[in-house]
């Protein structure tokens, strides 16, 4: 499980050889989110660019019923999108 400022995590929800993704809560509000991670502690720049261009279209679609990005948060030497 990971340490992460801010949030409860609960529960690894998925790991393939590019991501991590897990079940918290926010501890400002208590809000369930799901972090999503890159699996690399020193991912390139490349997978950086892929990473941020991904959260900036999940950002952009408002549609009912779809996972809302709440934000693109630092972690470690990676990003980590909190859905």
């Amino acid at each position: 499980m990971i340490n992460f400022s801010g949030y409860k995590v609960t529960k690894e929800i998925y790991n393939s050889e590019n991501s991590k993704v897990f079940r918290a809560t926010r501890d400002s509000d208590n809000i369930p989110v799901v972090i999503k991670l890159l699996n690399r502690e020193y991912p390139s720049a490349k997978e950086l660019s892929a990473f941020i261009r991904e959260y900036e279209i999940m950002n952009k679609v408002t549609e009912e019923g779809i996972i809302r990005a709440y934000g693109l948060e630092k972690y470690n030497n990676s990003l980590a999108i909190i859905m």
